[in-house]
């Protein structure tokens, strides 16, 4: 057989489909009748943003990828790989037609989105396959398979689609890897750039001619006597077959222990407000792989898909987890994670909840399967690895079963949480308001170096006492975006900046991790649209060479109520 050098992903007949070649005009006609039915089952959708750059990206694959490929092939004059330019061409096509939308939507042009884009395409197809697969093996498990089965066969997809979106937000990570534009430059490069493809597809002939010219004076001896050369008798492409089975496995085995070591503990405690929109979500995580999750946000989905990012998909497993109190924006996502998680232990702070969240919550802890439940009160102790957490409100006998008849009622019984590690400290103020957060003060409370800020920074919570009492370093506000409460307000953020404290917000920020190490040193990161990383840059208090350092931190005073023992967040005792 004649040996054939590589040179990047097939090429397809015109009458095939691919991601560069879609087939004929009926590709064109499909794309408007999905997107016309689409609008005729849910007309709102015309004002979504996924869903315009969707279709546009698609059409502008459709109409630009080809020329554009033929244009680059002859810029190159040869000299750029087929497959390159193909890439590029899909990548710049889908940019072109999306432009417009996301200069007018964001205000952002994404410098370097064609450079990711061709990182990450090798990985789509692939991705597809196995997320088919997943499929495939979910529906098996759900009509009464093993649950091992759609682990395994989940692994590739997972692993696929998070080597795709962590290349995406690597990308978006970089210096200068987007520019903000104000109006009305926006619209005048939208206009600049949606030109750009025609330009490319229409102009330079002298190129292509020179190309033809190049093409015509290929030797046929040339390529004749290459094709004699790679024939090699008693060489077959099949004696090679187990040399790539034993390079594939090889790979797998190399992925699936890569896989495990990133995921593998690593000996540092992580406090996580989730970005899980109007509601709370707090994931701690110690040392030694233990983790606890104080409530659980308003939308399951989203709170799942956070979870997700984080955690492996073969440890699906929380030792812990509290609800502070019963409202919606803080249990609505935990029966959906009693589903898809296992979990340890449950506590909340005995009060019933009145929505159908809450509802669903409490159905799936009256299952023979369900974790064991219990009530958090002033003094308790929970472990989770080498994080020492004490409760520090609600008192007991303050919460009545049934909700009373105010939101803020429910609210100021909301359990309170004092974790440390390292000596480091931090508060979790659940919703808490201005009627309680006086009393901790009053208690002698230690000064703290993290504040998850209560009732998603409103304005009758966060007391001027109580930030003088525990003088956060950093707090964060977990809050959704264009909220219709207007949280956070203006009134609280000041009252934490004068208190000296850096101000994150999950609307603005996205998920906050704060790392703590053995030594004590914090590192703060985010994932939102001023995503950052590394130690905080923006306050002299908090700044330093390896991280966020605050000063030395007293022991907290011990309290004479009995403690709930637990070790890596699971109950040793009682």
């Amino acid at each position: 057989m004649r040996r054939r050098r590589w040179s990047g992903p097939p090429r397809w007949p015109a009458s095939c489909s691919s991601p560069g070649r879609p087939a004929g005009r009926g590709a064109e006609a499909a794309l408007g009748w999905a997107a016309a039915i689409l609008l005729i089952v849910e007309p709102s959708l015309v004002l979504d943003a996924g869903f315009q750059l969707s279709t546009l990206a698609t059409a502008g694959i459709l109409a630009w990828a080809d020329p554009l490929d033929r244009r680059l092939r002859a810029v190159a004059g040869g000299r750029l790989p087929g497959w390159l330019a193909e890439s590029l061409a899909v990548s710049l096509a889908a940019q072109a037609a999306t432009l417009p939308i996301v200069l007018a939507t964001f205000g952002r042009l994404a410098i370097i989105s064609p450079a990711i884009n061709l990182a990450i395409v090798p990985f789509v197809a692939p991705a597809m396959a196995a997320a088919l697969v997943a499929l495939v093996a979910g529906a098996v498990t759900l009509a009464g398979g093993p649950g091992l089965v759609a682990v395994i066969a989940g692994l590739p997809a997972w692993a696929l689609l998070t080597l795709i979106s962590t290349i995406v937000r690597a990308g978006a990570a970089l210096p200068f890897a987007s520019v903000t534009i104000e109006p009305p430059w926006t619209f005048v490069s939208a206009i600049v750039m949606t030109g750009l493809p025609f330009a490319v597809v229409v102009g330079g002939r002298r190129l292509r001619k020179r190309r033809s010219s190049r093409a015509s004076q290929t030797t046929p001896g040339v390529a004749g006597g290459a094709a004699v050369g790679a024939a090699v008798p008693g060489r077959s492409s099949v004696s090679r077959q187990p040399a790539r089975l034993a390079v594939l496995v090889q790979a797998i085995a190399v992925g699936a222990l890569g896989l495990a070591a990133a995921h593998r503990a690593d000996g540092l405690a992580r406090i996580t407000v989730l970005d899980v929109g109007q509601g709370d979500a707090i994931l701690v995580e110690g040392g030694r792989g233990g983790r606890m999750l104080v409530d659980g946000g308003p939308d399951p989905d989203r709170l799942i898909v956070e979870l997700d990012r984080r955690l492996p998909p073969w440890d699906r497993r929380i030792d812990v987890l509290v609800l502070t109190h019963p409202h919606e924006d803080h249990v609505a996502g935990m029966p959906l994670l009693l589903e898809r998680y296992r979990i340890g232990r449950v506590f909340e702070s005995g009060m019933r909840g009145r929505g159908p969240g809450y509802q669903a919550f409490a159905r799936d802890l009256g299952n023979d399967q369900a974790p064991p439940i219990g009530t958090l009160a002033t003094g308790a102790r929970i472990g989770v690895d080498d994080i020492r957490l004490r409760v520090l409100w609600p008192d007991p006998g303050r919460v009545p079963r049934e909700p009373p008849g105010s939101g803020r009622a429910i609210n100021d019984v909301s359990i309170v949480l004092l974790g440390e590690v390292a000596g480091r400290r931090f508060l979790l103020g659940g919703d808490i308001e201005d009627d309680v957060d006086p009393l901790l003060a009053g208690r002698k409370l230690p000064t703290v170096d993290i504040l998850k800020v209560a009732h998603h920074g409103s304005g009758t919570a966060t007391t001027a006492a109580f930030l003088e009492a525990v003088r956060p370093r950093i707090a964060v506000i977990s809050a959704g975006a264009d909220n219709p409460y207007g949280h956070p307000v203006r009134s609280t953020i000041d009252r934490l900046s004068a208190a000296g404290a850096q101000v994150l917000r999950t609307d603005a920020d996205g998920s906050v991790t704060m790392t703590i190490d053995p030594t004590g040193t914090i590192r703060v990161a985010t994932s939102g649209a001023r995503a950052m990383a590394g130690r905080l840059p923006l306050s002299p208090r908090l700044a330093s060479t390896s991280g966020v350092r605050v000063g030395p931190v007293p022991p907290p005073p011990p309290l004479a109520i009995p403690a709930i023992p637990f070790g890596c967040g699971i109950p040793s005792s009682g």
